[in-house]
């Protein structure tokens, strides 16, 4: 008896907290559902059943959050609530294991606990490789900290790996990307991009943090739009196929919703009672339903149920009508139902309860779907959901009425009246509980279309506030579904509910809205959320179907609106037959129009019965309504009788403008209609009808304009030179324009002369070019010679300009190869002997003549072209060519700068030899083309490649360049060529290489037969003058060294930084210091160093060390200073032996000359030292060109700096090898570099 007591108290407290519909009686079994989350009460792992009933293990939080929004008390996958189920032990352990979830493909990046490789998730769980730098290209800079996830090493075989992704490859299948500057998303599958609608991607449960902005060069095939919920995509995916949505060769898949309702109750006289959500998912090709039958199962009677309904679960409207179960249980719908391709659309199947059954809970199963034209089904039927325990609990009931706001029966509602109030309902709430309407079925008994008669629905409450309705018409019903804003009525208290709209058309056709059944209005209960049939009362109640009757409106006759149109816009007119003046548009709503009379009136400055002829109006098709007539008195009286259709039916005024009208230039005219002067009824109801407005309505204002060309010479050409040869060339270019002409013009010929009056035959090929249409040939025939004189084109077709437009005219002519050049001019005008008119233009409709105007015509003065001879080119070396300096192997260097100058016309460069020669430094090799692999050559203003990285085989090499690849223009200042070249490895003891060591060379163009070139215009070949064009001498080594000058110390003391500079290796080989030297003077006074040291810090060392024996240095006899040179060791030698410093590959040492000891240091104002690095000014004086030993080099005779590239020995006696060289073009290292003063 306790249990009993507590279960009550507990279900109560439910009750009221979560509503009856959400309470599960503890007695229930759990019951495997696809797409249930559970988990225990002991243990906080989560679970997903998948659709064979198993359950999935998510193996941490991040990957559930892949596929879940929202909290743990509040889930959501895209549209649909989600509820945590806990299981006892029992029910847990009854699941059958099935495989682990994984990440959701496109959400975030992963890697495992063991590595720290990143990956792309795609679909079917394949795995893409992303290196750091792709990483941050598609995902941004902070994508470790914002995008990436582990997951536990034990779940990497959950995965497969699929092919790494590079810099500029498509993201993969799965992803979301929107594309830069567009708001617009897309979701990748099979390779295509399929556009999200923002429905979409809610019900599918995407999230704004898994768009990825990728560039536009990112391309995909458009697959189909994404526009509702796929299961395919919603459906968790796991580590095997168990979790994969079924798949179907036929056109439709049918299973249990993941959201299907769960087990609760059903009260008594509820309708709408959820039971049962089946998912029907469309393949490649749209699918429909026939038909769908429904069967009671469970341990429930037939007649607790009253009826069954069919709701589409995705927009709340009902499908079809309640359906009573048969002998058999079932109930059949045989609605079509279509379901789009790749879509899937959710169908609620919901008991209307009776009051009866207590106790027992029946069940909705869909037992069988047939597929229109016998198509497949794919499905596991019966497809059956939570059962619902039938509860007798009084729950409170809406009661429906005809509204105070409801006009009354009416004969005349006039087509075009707005926001006319249609139907009007009370709703009251009973004393039990509150109500919260959510949707009306109206079922209009009328006659009238509900979607082609009336439009632009709308609900108010209590005829002034707008409901958020949605409205859906399915034949004589229209189903305003506002569920997410219901309207609230309080117990014992009313509202109404009004249905407006605008009436568009269905003359004689009647409106009346009623309510067919008591279930096709949805009300739920304020305190426990159950739907219930409303109750209906008062005027027009029923006990059969329409349960509750509306008043009847007829629509009277159609309307007919008159307005201007802009087809033919206000523009300029001239005289002539058959032109469209103006455009009226006759919209005719509800029903045809008869129109038996109309006037047209004209309004003109100088209007008059002469000014227009041969009047009529015509349809859009050029078909003839009224008229043709002449008008009287300013207008033309039509009376035939036309019938205009419903619609907007456009009305072209069509006349002549005869020439005798009298208008001038610029006079204006309009023609209009007044509505007051139409007849006109509706053809079905033949009542009369007012045209609107019935003031004068004025077609777009025409002007008169006379004929009318003017001629402009165009920028180009201007004074110029083109020489002998050359071919198309512009003469003479014109703009011939008809802006403000009332008509066309028609051009018949044009006169030329040559204002230079030269007498030479330059030309051939002389010809009118229209230039507006490809450069196309108007006319090659004239009479003249072209030359002399004038020319005259007479067109066998005339040219035709429209009005307001322009022409292009242009002047061709080759240049004939055995033209004297010399300085010969010709001048091109559009200009006549004085006789004739130079352009001979009329009309096109009038025939009237045309006097042209503007700058060009009868013009004296025109483009200056000169005839010159050929063109020249100039070779010689540019400025800010490179200095010679050392060069590493394997690396490339800017040779030498070349700059190519053309005179006359552009030159096109056809061959360029490249020649290698010896750098003829004293003291290095010879140099050869064995010391170069490639070169290449750029053009200094685009750095665009005119050789790229071609070998040198031969001493001067040619190379052939293609038509236009290299071209010089005509400007004073040239075109300048970069050579750079590739350096060969240098030739060592261990590799046998091409390139010598201390070799010096250089590049160049081999002279005047370096180079061969053509004219661009002329097409002849040039004569070039060479005056140099070899690069300076570049020394090829193995590795070098550079030095840079420090800081030394600020004040001279014993033991202070006398100079402070550093060592670095740019190359990629290993250099060695052998010998150092400074010269140390004083600028007045006794201050001397009498014992100095040197110290280094390596980069790779701690500190400083001491690298060579302290020396006093040599006092120079005639200029008292004193030179100071280090012979080096290495430190880390044990016997300090080994007499040279190596710094490898892109290290530096930092060196230090220490004055250990320094004398006269007396406090004496003004005195200092000046110490410098000495370098040295020429190659080495001995003989060996490929290096000496390191001792045979002497300070102060070319090696106070002694270093080695270490080509031939790396070997303890490197020192004693011929691979040493002295400080001559070391970089930063001069004969002696900038002295230093320290003062005292």
């Amino acid at each position: 008896m306790r249990k009993l007591v507590t279960y009550a108290v507990v279900v109560a407290t439910i009750v009221w907290s979560l509503g009856l519909a959400a309470v599960v009686p503890a007695s229930a079994a759990y019951t495997p559902m696809a797409g249930d989350l559970i988990k225990t009460s002991t243990d906080s792992a989560v679970y997903y059943i998948d659709a064979s009933g198993k359950r999935n293990l998510f193996v941490n939080a991040v990957t559930f959050w892949t596929w879940y929004s929202g909290s743990w008390s509040a889930l959501k996958m895209g549209n649909d609530s989600m509820t945590l189920k806990v299981l006892s032990q029992e029910d847990f352990d009854a699941l059958t294991s099935g495989t682990h979830a994984t990440v959701r493909p496109g959400t975030k990046l992963i890697k495992f606990q063991n590595s720290p490789k990143v990956y792309v998730v795609s679909t079917g769980n394949v795995l893409r490789e992303v290196s750091d730098a792709v990483a941050k290209e598609l995902f941004g800079a902070d994508y470790a900290t914002k995008k990436l996830i582990t997951i536990q090493n034990g779940f990497e075989t959950d995965y497969s790996k699929g092919a790494a992704l590079a810099s500029g490859d498509a993201l993969p299948d799965g992803s979301l990307i929107k594309y830069t500057g567009s708001e617009d998303i897309y979701y990748i599958q099979d390779g295509m991009k399929r556009m999200v609608s923002s429905d979409a991607f809610i019900a599918n449960g995407f999230m704004a943090s898994s768009v990825v902005t990728v560039a536009t060069s990112m391309s995909y095939d458009a697959g189909d739009s994404i526009t509702s919920e796929e299961a395919a995509l919603t459906t968790v995916a796991g580590s095997s196929s168990t979790t994969t949505p079924p798949t179907t060769s036929g056109p439709l898949s049918a299973a249990l919703a993941s959201n299907t309702p769960a087990a609760g109750l059903a009260i008594y006289s509820a309708v709408r009672v959820p039971f049962t959500t089946v998912a029907l998912t469309a393949g490649s090709s749209d699918a429909v339903v026939d038909s769908i039958t429904v069967e009671r199962q469970g341990p429930a009677a037939d007649s607790v149920f009253s009826t069954i309904a069919l709701i589409d679960a995705d927009t709340n409207v009902q499908i079809g009508v309640n359906q009573s179960l048969n002998a058999s249980s079932r109930v059949i719908f045989g609605n079509n139902i279509t379901v789009k391709a790749g879509t899937t659309k959710k169908i609620l199947v919901a008991g209307n309860m009776a009051a009866t059954g207590a106790g027992t809970v029946p069940m909705l199963a869909v037992v069988d779907i047939t597929l229109e034209g016998g198509s497949t089904l794919n499905a596991n039927l019966p497809i059956v959901g939570n059962g619902q325990t039938v509860t007798a609990l009084t729950i409170g009931q809406a009661t429906v009425q005809r509204g105070s706001y409801m006009n009354s029966t009416s004969t005349s509602l006039k087509v075009g009246t707005e926001d006319y109030i249609i139907a009007a309902y009370k709703f009251s709430a009973d004393s039990v509980e509150g109500q919260n309407v959510k949707q009306i079925k109206f079922y209009q008994s009328g006659t009238a279309s509900l979607t082609s008669d009336l439009e632009k629905y709308k609900l108010l409450v209590d005829n002034s506030t707008v409901v958020n309705a949605t409205f859906t018409v399915d034949g004589k019903y229209i189903t305003a579904d506002f569920t997410n804003s219901p309207v609230y009525i309080e117990k014992g208290k009313s509202k109404q509910l009004v249905l407006r709209a605008d009436v568009i058309g269905g003359s004689t056709r009647t409106i009346k809205m009623d309510i067919y059944r008591n279930s096709d209005i949805v009300s739920a209960g304020s305190s426990f959320g159950y739907n219930r049939a409303v109750a209906v009362t008062g005027t027009g109640a029923s006990g059969s179907s329409p349960i509750l009757s509306n008043d009847q409106y007829t629509i009277s006759a159609g309307t007919l609106t008159i307005s201007s149109n802009n087809v033919i816009p206000a523009q300029d007119v001239s005289y002539g037959d058959s032109q469209e003046l103006g455009a009226f548009q006759f919209s005719v709503k509800g029903e045809a129009i008869d129109i038996s009379a109309l006037t047209l009136a004209v309004s003109s400055t100088t209007a008059g019965s002469d000014t227009f002829d041969d009047v009529k109006l015509v349809d859009s098709n050029g078909k003839t309504l009224w008229g043709p007539s002449s008008p009287s008195s300013g207008s033309v009286a039509f009376t035939s009788n036309v019938q205009l259709p419903v619609g907007d039916n456009i009305i072209k005024v069509v006349a002549d403008v005869v020439s005798t009208g009298g208008f001038a230039s610029n006079e204006t005219f309009n023609f209009s209609i007044t509505g007051s002067t139409v007849t006109a009824s509706g053809a079905s109801t033949g009542d009369t009808v007012t045209a609107s407005p019935t003031t004068a309505v004025n077609a777009y204002t025409q002007t008169f304009k006379s004929a009318k060309l003017t001629v402009t010479a165009n920028a180009l050409p201007t004074d110029g030179t083109v020489v002998i040869g050359t071919k198309d060339y512009k003469f003479a270019s014109w703009r011939l324009n008809t802006t403000g002409s009332g008509e066309d013009v028609k051009l018949t010929s044009i006169i030329i002369a040559n204002q230079a009056g030269t007498t030479s035959a330059d030309l051939t090929n002389i010809r009118l070019i229209n230039a507006d249409n490809s450069n196309t040939v108007i006319d090659t025939d004239y009479s003249g010679d072209g030359f002399t004189g004038t020319t005259t084109f007479t067109f066998s077709t005339p040219i035709i300009i429209a009005k307001n437009s322009s022409l292009n005219l242009e002047v061709w002519a080759d240049v004939a190869n055995n033209s004297a050049g010399g300085g010969h001019v010709n001048e091109f005008v559009l200009r006549s002997d004085g006789t004739v008119v130079p352009v001979t233009a009329e009309g096109n409709s009038t025939g009237n003549t045309i006097t042209p105007s503007g700058s060009a015509y009868n013009a004296t003065d025109g483009a200056d072209i000169t005839i010159s001879s050929v063109g020249t080119l100039t070779v010689e070396n540019a400025d800010g060519a490179p200095s010679s300096k050392i060069v590493a192997e394997g690396q490339t260097y800017e040779f030498g700068r070349i700059n190519l100058k053309a005179t006359n016309e552009a030159i096109d460069v056809t061959n360029l030899s490249i020649c290698v020669g010896a750098g003829a430094v004293t003291g290095t090799a010879t140099g050869d083309k064995d010391d170069i692999t490639t070169v290449s050559v750029y053009r200094s203003d685009t750095m665009a490649k005119i050789i790229d990285n071609q070998p040198i085989n031969a001493i001067c090499e040619a190379f052939y360049l293609a038509q236009g690849a290299l071209q010089v223009p005509k400007t004073s200042s040239g075109l300048d060529l970069i050579i750079k070249a590739t350096l060969s490895n240098v030739d060592n003891a261990s590799v046998d290489e091409t390139g010598l060591s201390n070799a010096s060379l250089s590049l160049g163009i081999g002279g005047t037969d370096g180079i061969t070139s053509k004219g661009a215009q002329s097409g002849t070949t040039i004569t070039e003058t060479f005056n140099s064009g070899t690069s300076s001498a570049m020394i090829l080594h193995k590795a070098y060294p550079t030095v840079t000058i420090n800081t030394p110390a600020a004040k001279l003391a014993g033991g202070a930084a006398l100079y402070d500079f550093t060592v670095n290796n740019p190359t990629a080989e290993t250099i060695a210091l052998y010998r150092l030297s400074f010269n140390v003077s004083t600028s007045s006074g006794d201050i001397d160093v009498t014992s100095g040291g040197l110290e280094a810090k390596r980069s790779d060392w701690a500190s400083f060390k001491k690298i060579a024996v302290d020396s006093a240095g040599t006092i120079s006899a005639t200029t008292n200073d004193r030179r100071f040179t280090f012979a080096l060791w290495n430190p880390d030698s044990t016997t300090e032996t080994s007499k040279e410093l190596r710094i490898a590959s892109g290290q530096s040492a930092q060196f230090r000359f220490i004055g250990r000891t320094i004398t006269g240091l007396d406090g004496t104002a003004g005195e200092s030292l000046e110490v410098v690095l000495l370098g040295d000014t020429t190659t080495t004086t001995v003989n060996g060109v490929s290096g000496n030993p390191a001792s045979s080099f002497v300070s102060g005779q070319q090696g106070n700096f002694v270093w080695s590239d270490l080509y031939s020995s790396t070997a303890a006696t490197a020192t004693s090898t011929s691979q040493w060289y002295n400080g001559y073009l070391i970089e930063g290292l001069s004969s002696t570099t900038t002295p230093v003063s320290i003062p005292e």
